[in-house]
C-alpha cells in the first residue's frame, strides 16, 4: 500500500482494485482502513518483518502514521 500524506488525509491506493482513496489521519491511527470502491479492509498496523511503501521510502511503519498514532495516545 503506497501512503501519502495530503493535508489531514492519507492518500493511499488500493492493492485489490487500485483505486485511489483519500482518509482522514484518525482513521488511519485507528488501524483499520476500508477501500471505497471495493470496499476491503486494510490493516495500517505493521507486523514484525512488514514494509509498507510510504512517500519517504520504505520503512517498517510509516513515519507519517507514526507520528499520527502518538497523537492520540
Amino acid at each position: 500500500m503506497n501512503i501519502m500524506l495530503l493535508g489531514d488525509y492519507y492518500v493511499w491506493y488500493c492493492d485489490w482494485c487500485d483505486t485511489r482513496n483519500l482518509t482522514l489521519q484518525q482513521k488511519f491511527a485507528a488501524g483499520t482502513v476500508t477501500c471505497g470502491a471495493c470496499h476491503r479492509h486494510f490493516d495500517t498496523t505493521a507486523q514484525e518483518g512488514e514494509h509498507f511503501a510510504c512517500a519517504e521510502g520504505f520503512s517498517p511503519l510509516c513515519e507519517a502514521v507514526r507520528r499520527c498514532r502518538s497523537r492520540f495516545r
